[in-house]
């Protein structure tokens, strides 16, 4: 129905044109010209002017029709653009989202770093870090500018409530993961040593990235 609506505009268009046309001395001296023609030849222009009344419409629907498919191309392809900015954008957001959860706020890459955040938490918590060493000390780059360091954190002369304490701090304060904890208690002080394995998952921020 869009089509021959198109189609009666474009006659309407024409015609109204030719009816203009035809009050011009253009169109007589034409006319004069076209009256002094065989009547073979007056009969070819009457077929030449109604294939182009019945082609021109078409032509000019055939050049509508695919400017308006380009355009619906184009507006499909920014939607579909759109979308997957949206859905990256999503994305990214839960990414950094479950980041928050499991990265420590603070980048660490050497066993120095680590050891001073884990001494000034402790101390924090009325602990003496000078019970406490950090040994074994080894990195992992992991994607997205990631790294898995892991230590051990060995102790000594440790109560119940100083390990109670430390590993809570480390695990709340600096999301230190503990993989393995190996614990003995000193029967003639009452006091517990031993040591804890732990993983310490950090992003550099510092870097610039595309």
């Amino acid at each position: 129905m869009k089509k021959l609506l198109i189609i009666k505009r474009i006659d309407l268009f024409i015609f109204e044109k030719i009816e203009q046309f035809q009050t011009t001395s253009e169109y007589q001296k034409i006319s004069e010209a076209y009256s002094s023609l065989e009547e073979s030849a007056q009969e070819t222009i009457k077929v030449i002017l109604m294939i182009l009344t019945i082609v021109l419409p078409l032509f000019f629907i055939l050049i509508f029709s695919s400017l308006n498919r380009q355009a619906n191309k184009e507006l499909s392809q920014k939607e579909e653009i759109i979308e997957l900015a949206n859905e990256l954008i999503k994305k990214q957001a839960l990414i950094t989202l479950e980041e928050r959860k499991i990265l420590a706020s603070k980048y660490i890459d050497s066993e120095s770093s680590l050891r001073n955040d884990i001494s000034n938490t402790i101390n924090m918590m009325g602990i003496d870090s000078s019970k406490v060493q950090v040994s074994n000390f080894n990195t992992e780059e992991l994607d997205g500018l990631i790294t898995k360091a892991k230590a051990e954190l060995s102790f000594r002369g440790f109560s119940n409530q100083d390990l109670f304490s430390m590993t809570n701090s480390l695990v709340a304060k600096l999301k230190i993961k503990i993989d393995e904890i190996n614990i003995n208690k000193k029967e003639s002080s009452n006091s517990l040593e031993g040591i804890l394995t732990i993983i310490y998952y950090s992003k550099d921020n510092t870097t610039d990235t595309l």
